[in-house]
């Protein structure tokens, strides 16, 4: 199995850091306001999805390539999860669509499968990638 970092956009970065520590700094600010269950509760609730969301989002996101076992695509993004066959696969092609997708950069690729659907992706190495993926009649356009 092969495995490949997202690209990770210093802006990106910056944006969800940020994102980060407001939720850190509202959830101390509504514990200070003062020791009540909902208070807890509000700042158990911006610490978990405000800030651990994100951060598993940042450091979960990969892709592997099984050859080995399934022969397909796994694509990881924190909690959220994608299987393609490599059979599937119609084609390749280099965008910088901003939609969201399990992409922490701009410099994507969106790999379009079966019956239409596409999912866009950003790995570190695009060409070491596509060369992964072992399928000669698949070239990055």
């Amino acid at each position: 199995m092969q495995t490949f970092s997202s690209k990770r956009d210093t802006w990106l970065m910056v944006v969800i850091y940020m994102a980060v520590l407001f939720s850190a700094g509202c959830a101390v600010v509504t514990l200070v306001a003062g020791l009540t269950l909902a208070n807890f509760m509000v700042a158990a609730v911006l610490l978990l999805v405000g800030a651990g969301l994100p951060l598993w989002v940042v450091g979960g996101t990969y892709y592997a390539i099984d050859t080995i076992n399934e022969d397909s695509l796994k694509v990881h993004c924190g909690p959220f999860k994608w299987q393609i066959k490599l059979a599937d696969i119609e084609s390749v092609s280099a965008t910088n669509n901003p939609i969201s997708s399990p992409a922490l950069s701009l410099d994507r690729l969106a790999i379009y499968y079966k019956a239409n659907k596409q999912l866009i992706i950003s790995p570190q190495d695009k060409a070491a990638f596509v060369e992964a993926l072992n399928r000669p009649d698949i070239t990055v356009s």
